[in-house]
């Protein structure tokens, strides 16, 4: 490691470099023969404490060549486990040759059968991949004390949380630590925003967002699902500009992408996510609550996608508004969201129908739930028993709700919701901030185009799973009670200037409508009380 290469290191920048951060570094001098950090961002990386690093943000940082290296910095412990993954093999063609051409030199050996470098000492680094949640079993049972991942937004959060039980440490020399180095965008971006960097891009929202190098204590940092990482974490960005081996062609190459993918490569802006479907949303398209004007007697409809296991079970409350000219069916507001893992249907169902159908509203009535909608795989059959529809609709029928088959045409369906997210017929509150989080994150599919990216255990994928059932099944306008309606006018007349013998009319004239009000198989009489004639219709 040539400490010519390493420049002097400054205090916190001001707000606007903040990614160009230069720690001073507490741990060893670690020097590995044939590398050495190309700038003071991977000096501090390779040095860092956190127990979990997030590295890089733009294009160039030298975010690989730091994996490579921080694998087998303690290659002189003959008990040191690492494993470097990516999505697939096909993809880690870099990763070998920067593996070889620093591993080699130290005495390591290619172990292609097993992909492990053994070193002399004994200590072992393996090369892996898990392009699926499914692929975590193939490095389940076997401990590691350093978890490296390249290109980390291409996993949904579920991949990374269930490799960390296998994290250990034998030995209390080695530093158990779990390496992310990535750009901004995928899949998994949105999750790395909300439990490594605050929420917020640190970039356009410094003050919001973590403080670059800040290391954060255990458990300041959480999963989606609010769980606490019982790991330190820390935050280090990267970019071109930061990389002594690229010059100005590179930068000038990077400046003829389009504009929102310009500025993630080159600084590290996490606002946008690139390859995302429903890519005009933005945080204004979350509305407060109160914008839904929730009544008793709107139409309201429950959505839901079960899943167990693997899969989620989540659910949705919507109420649909009165029709006006610019919305004629109303407009669809999401006002509340559900999830639950490893439930059993018939405790789903009563749980949806204990928080979202027993309630009493204002005006003394429940919500007027009219149906609820179920993924048509639901009401498969295992042998001879009940299926899920069924268990759950038995559920719903005692509280009259019926049941309809969700529309499930993937690609269909994603386009219609676009459209109706986009002019706002379907509007999402901010009593479900999951919902909009996954409509937010949902990518294309490259392999089915105009179809959505399916991720198979992500509960965002379940959110929107039963968000595109609810938006594409057919719904019915809400009918205002006459009473309501009645009360309304007279609000809105004595607010007109109407004196109060006009008033007084209005309300004998409803007055006699209600005397008057029949069924229309019923006669109509006329008279006295005491001689009645009926006239017939």
């Amino acid at each position: 490691m040539a400490e010519s290469r390493h420049r002097p290191f400054a205090e916190h920048p001001p707000s606007t470099e903040r990614s160009l951060l230069a720690l001073q570094p507490k741990g060893p001098d670690w020097r590995i023969p044939k590398w050495y950090p190309i700038n003071d961002q991977q000096y501090s990386a390779i040095h860092s404490d956190a127990e979990l690093l997030l590295y890089g943000g733009g294009s160039g940082g030298g975010k690989t060549d730091l994996l490579v290296a921080d694998a087998c910095k303690e290659w002189e412990n003959p008990t040191l486990r690492a494993l470097l993954i990516r999505r697939s093999f096909t993809e880690m063609h870099n990763i070998k040759d920067r593996c070889a051409a620093i591993y080699k030199p130290m005495g390591a050996k290619w172990n292609g059968e097993d992909h492990i470098w053994a070193f002399p000492t004994g200590a072992q680094v393996r090369l892996g991949f898990m392009k699926e949640n499914g692929d975590v079993t193939h490095h389940q049972g076997i401990p590691f004390s350093v978890l490296l991942v390249d290109e980390s937004t291409f996993l949904p959060e579920k991949a990374i949380r269930d490799l960390l039980p296998w994290l250990a440490v034998p030995n209390p020399q080695l530093h158990r630590r779990v390496r992310l180095a990535t750009n901004p965008g995928e899949i998994g971006a949105d999750w790395h925003i909300q439990a490594l960097l605050k929420g917020h891009c640190p970039i356009h929202n410094p003050e919001q967002s973590v403080r670059p190098g800040e290391i954060r204590r255990r458990g300041a940092a959480k999963w989606g699902d609010g769980v606490p990482i019982p790991l330190t974490t820390q935050f280090i960005p990267s970019l071109a500009k930061d990389n002594p081996l690229y010059g100005q062609h590179k930068i000038d190459l990077l400046q003829t992408q389009t504009a929102e993918r310009r500025e993630r490569l080159l600084t590290g802006c996490w606002c946008a996510l690139t390859g995302r479907y429903f890519a005009f949303l933005s945080p204004d398209h979350r509305r407060p609550y109160a914008e839904a004007g929730e009544q008793w007697w709107y139409t309201f409809i429950i959505s839901i996608d079960y899943g167990f296991g693997e899969s989620w079970a989540a659910a949705g409350l919507y109420c649909i508004t009165e029709p006006n000219p610019q919305y004629p069916e109303g407009q669809m507001f999401k006002i509340a969201e559900m999830e639950e893992k490893e439930m059993g249907s018939v405790d789903f169902a009563r749980q949806v129908c204990r928080e979202w159908v027993e309630p009493i509203k204002a005006g003394g009535q429940r919500r007027r739930i009219v149906t609820w909608y179920y993924d048509p795989a639901m009401d498969s059959h295992t042998g001879t028993g009940k299926s899920n529809k069924q268990i759950m609709d038995e559920v719903f029928q005692q509280y009259d709700i019926p049941a309809i088959a969700s529309a499930k045409d993937r690609i269909g369906n994603a386009q219609n919701l676009y459209n109706m997210l986009k002019y706002q017929q379907v509007v999402v509150c901010d009593t479900a901030p999951k919902t909009f989080n996954s409509l937010n994150t949902r990518m294309h599919d490259p392999k089915k185009p105009g179809d959505i990216k399916k991720v198979s255990g992500d509960v965002m994928d379940d959110y929107y799973d039963e968000t595109s059932y609810a938006a594409n099944t057919y719904f019915e306008s809400p009918v205002k009670p006459k009473d309501i309606a009645f009360l309304e006018r007279m609000k809105s007349m004595k607010e007109a200037g109407a004196t109060d013998h006009t008033l007084w009319m209005e309300q004998q004239r409803r007055l006699l409508e209600q005397n008057l009000k029949q069924d229309d198989d019923e006669p109509i009489y006329l008279g006295r009380p005491h001689r009645k004639r009926i006239l017939h219709r």
